[in-house]
């Protein structure tokens, strides 16, 4: 081993002010003022070229980097053995926290809100985003859409402007996007809900112009009914917004028990419509068909004839309108038809085995536009009657050949009557002032009214208004 004197002699330069120990186990260039471990050649005023140690395991001794900006450094806080940054970070490359099957918590906190921050959670293996955190994809700033802003917020200018969910099993199982709801005023609560909460709401919104608070269409759900443990009955809505508006209105209800409501929240049936239901438009129709309890039976609308076809009985409780014919059964195979009215025990029957139309005691068949003329039997005796004018029995050949009055009891016989019995309680009158022609004997007209007494007849002109008495001879 040499001096250390000849060593520094042997290594000192004058020209280049460098000094080299051990062939650049420690250079320094006095020069630039820089020194080397490792190199001759330190591009910094500390260059290690090798691993770089400070302590020893269970000793340590804290190391600190100060920058530019006052304050500002990192350090390796030996106390607390961690690091401590205050500025800014740049990294290009991979950041690795921990190692697989052991990791570490690492938490990034905001400048403003409280509960603002994004925790990685090495015990859940979750990243965790504080109540006051938003998670935004594509934009820098929050917006509000639909008079909210969300948590997670993706925003694009092409089609990437979704968001994809996708499960890939050996099983007929599928992925899910789950909307929740629950009572409880804080988080992770279960409190029960109750009949008609509203639990999740799709909206479809878009921008106006204005703003982006107006929806097109929604999707609902809502409790229907009341909830139990493991017992929720729940209410499918679809919404649409009409021309004008700028929120949606509710126009199909999916009940709790399946009934369907179109234009009503409340549906009766299965199906409920509450408007108008159209099948086809005009000159391009289809069919529809509904079965009945019995095998065969059914109803039909049947676009090719443009007409009905019922096979089986058929009940109508309401009005109806028909335009075109309406066939029951077919010639030499018929059915009967009942009509039933307001009132219990009235109806009328076309019976397909007696061929006729039959009606109940006191139902009545009606003729003329107001009503006129009735023909019913009330049980005991059969009745014509008459409202407005005179009942007029006339053949289709000879004309009118009875007239019977409407204000008096007056009876006009056109030509002869032939009586076949015994005519009782009634006055003969002979009255032809208001026929066409005269009397066929002397051409007059007259008015005659024959009454009987108790032994005598007795005969009236009530044109001139003389009475007489007929001269009557006993022969028996």
């Amino acid at each position: 081993m040499g001096s250390l004197v000849a060593d520094l002699a042997e290594k000192l330069s004058s020209a280049t002010n460098n000094l080299d120990f051990d062939e650049q186990t420690m250079f320094l260039n006095t020069s630039a003022d820089t020194v080397g471990i490792g190199t001759n050649s330190p591009a910094s005023k500390l260059d290690v070229r090798g691993t770089m140690q400070v302590g020893v395991n269970d000793t340590g001794y804290d190391v600190k980097f100060f920058g530019d900006t006052s304050g500002n450094y990192w350090l390796w806080d030996t106390s607390a053995d961690g690091t401590v940054q205050v500025g800014n970070s740049q990294l290009t490359g991979t950041l690795t926290v921990g190692v697989d099957d052991t990791g570490h918590d690492v938490k990034f906190f905001g400048a403003t809100a409280t509960n603002g921050y994004m925790l990685w959670d090495e015990s859940t293996d979750d990243l965790i985003l504080g109540s006051s955190s938003n998670m935004l994809l594509g934009i820098t700033a929050p917006e509000t859409v639909a008079g909210a802003v969300s948590k997670l917020h993706v925003e694009a200018v092409d089609a990437t402007a979704q968001i994809s969910v996708w499960r890939n099993s050996a099983d007929n199982a599928s992925s899910s996007l789950v909307l929740g709801k629950s009572r409880g005023a804080g988080l992770s609560s279960d409190t029960i809900i109750a009949d008609n909460d509203m639990v999740g709401r799709i909206y479809f919104a878009v921008g106006d112009g204005t703003d982006r608070g107006s929806n097109v269409a929604e999707i609902r759900t809502r409790v229907n009914g009341t909830p139990g443990a493991n017992d929720t009955p729940g209410e499918l809505i679809l919404c649409t917004t009409a021309d004008g508006a700028s929120s949606s209105s509710e126009r199909i209800n999916i009940m709790n028990d399946g009934k369907v409501g179109i234009s009503t929240d409340d549906p009766q049936s299965l199906l409920d419509v509450r408007g108008t239901v159209q099948v086809g438009v005009n000159d391009t129709g289809y069919d529809v068909k509904f079965f009945g309890d019995t095998s065969g039976n059914y109803w039909l609308w049947d676009t090719s004839a443009d007409g009905t076809v019922l096979v089986g009985s058929s009940t109508q409780t309401g009005n109806a309108q028909l335009t075109g014919t309406l066939t029951v059964g077919v010639d030499g195979t018929g059915h009967n038809v009942v009509f039933y009215g307001d009132t219990s025990g009235r109806s009328a029957t076309w019976s397909q085995g007696n061929d006729a139309l039959s009606f109940t005691d006191g139902t009545a068949i009606w003729l003329g536009t107001s009503h006129d003329m009735k023909i019913y039997h009330d049980a005991t005796n059969s009745y014509i009657t008459n409202a407005v004018g005179a009942l007029k029995i006339a053949t289709e050949t000879s004309g009118i050949a009875v007239t019977i009055g409407h204000t008096t009891s007056e009876v006009t016989i056109a030509d002869n009557l032939t009586v076949t019995g015994t005519l009782t309680n009634a006055d003969i009158i002979l009255n032809n002032l208001k026929k066409d022609e005269p009397n066929m004997f002397d051409g007059t007209r007259g008015h005659w009214q024959i009454q009987e007494g108790s032994d005598d007849l007795f005969i009236m002109n009530h044109v001139t208004g003389k009475k007489y008495k007929f001269s009557l001879t006993e022969v028996s």
